[in-house]
């Protein structure tokens, strides 16, 4: 969250090019790190399905996309929070296969819609798991 300002900015100096930096930069923010002693998972979808209650999820969430801009497309201001933590499930399945994505729909709006909601699960997991 601390860079996506800077990020932001970068998008006026090339506009249509490489999005590679901003695909990094939020890949980063979707990581998933294991507590000391916590289960490992080999998918988001496990973790999600295993953490669902906790994490008060109204219902299963499968993360992936074969598109970015199908992944983009379902993008909104003010997303609940299931609808946040799917975002970001998405974002993370979806960048970690391509890191080069042919798109026009990775714009500054977009962005900080993306950078919101996964800063929103993040901040939603560590208050809900780690109390």
């Amino acid at each position: 969250m601390a860079e996506s300002d800077y990020r932001a900015k970068q998008f006026e100096l090339v506009a249509e090019g490489s999005r590679e930096p901003f695909f990094l930069h939020l890949f980063r923010g979707c990581v998933l790190k294991s507590a000391p002693g916590a289960p490992t998972f080999s998918n988001v979808n496990q973790a999600l399905g295993r953490y669902s209650n906790q994490l008060r999820l109204r219902g299963p969430i499968r993360a992936g996309a074969r598109q970015f801009d199908t992944m983009v497309a379902s993008l909104a201001p003010n997303m609940d929070i299931d609808q946040a933590i799917y975002s970001c499930a998405q974002t993370r399945n979806t960048i970690g296969h391509n890191l080069v994505w042919s798109t026009t729909n990775l714009n500054p709006q977009t962005y900080a819609w993306l950078v919101k909601n996964i800063g929103v699960s993040c901040i939603h997991a560590i208050s809900k798991l780690y109390p």
